[in-house]
């Protein structure tokens, strides 16, 4: 798992694009978002081409920039549980990101 601290999320993704660089393809991915006991996953294709060091966007579309990391998400923002939403909006709650 990965706690959410920009440079540290970067490299993690970074090596699974690397992995799988000479491909091209879209691998799979499962985003798991958590705050205190609530949990969403998110569930989409990783864009290689991503290369943003301060942006991360989740897509539910194909479309790409270097700030997409996933495409074909099965979630937008609109399907985040208000529970989670709520946790969001308190800049001192701390947030747990893991990619797998």
């Amino acid at each position: 798992w990965v706690m959410f601290a920009g440079l540290v999320v970067l490299w993690f993704i970074d090596g699974k694009i690397k992995a799988n660089a000479n491909s091209r393809d879209r691998v799979p991915i499962k985003i798991t978002i958590k705050m205190d006991d609530i949990a969403e996953e998110i569930n989409g294709l990783i864009n290689p081409e991503f290369n943003d060091a301060h942006e991360i966007v989740i897509r539910t579309t194909g479309f790409v920039s270097e700030r997409t990391l996933v495409v074909g998400a099965d979630k937008a923002a609109k399907d985040i549980g208000k529970g989670l939403m709520e946790l969001f909006r308190n800049p001192a709650n701390k947030m747990t990101v893991i990619l797998e």
